[in-house]
Order: structure tokens, then sequence, then C-alpha cells
């Protein structure tokens, strides 16, 4: 994160700071090249792409509200939400 344009470093530690708090239990990883968060599996994933920060949810598509704010992925259980320059992170 830290090799990262000042922006996605914001936006990589915003993510990482919400996950914490959503689950104190959850341990902090690397695979897949990027960070990972776990908690007796893992259960999601940021990395950065050229013009945007990318969380990556596993098993996302059971969680039942809020369907709406995810990526259409190809993948069945997976859902993702992009983040960019200008993207302000709420809870709502």
């Amino acid at each position: 994160i830290v090799a990262l344009p000042k922006w996605q470093q914001d936006i990589c530690n915003e993510l990482r700071r919400l996950i914490h708090e959503a689950d104190p239990e959850v341990t902090e990883g690397f695979k897949w090249s990027s960070p990972t968060f776990d908690d007796h599996g893992t259960i999601c994933r940021i990395f950065a792409a050229k013009g945007w920060v990318h969380l990556g949810i596993l098993n996302g598509a059971l969680l039942k509200k809020h369907q709406d704010v995810f990526e259409n992925t190809k993948n069945k259980t997976t859902r993702s939400m992009r983040f960019f320059p200008d993207t302000k992170i709420r809870l709502t």
C-alpha cells in the first residue's frame, strides 16, 4: 500500500480500518499479491489497479441486503466494488 499513489493509499487504509472495525477478530494477511482479510476463511481482499481500488468480497452473493452496490461479476459467489480517486467511502 505504501508504494501506491496517495489517493489509493487513503482508500486502501480507510477500507482496512472499516474491515477491522466491522470484525475485530479479522486477521490481515497477504495472498494473491494483495491484502486479504480472514476470519475462519478469507472474507475479502483489496487490490489497486491503475485507476481504481478494488474490494472483492468472497461469498458476497450470500449477502441479502445491498446487492445493488456491487459490480456485476461473472463469478457466482464473489461480489466486488471499485473505488475511484473522487470516491467518498461511507456506510449507510
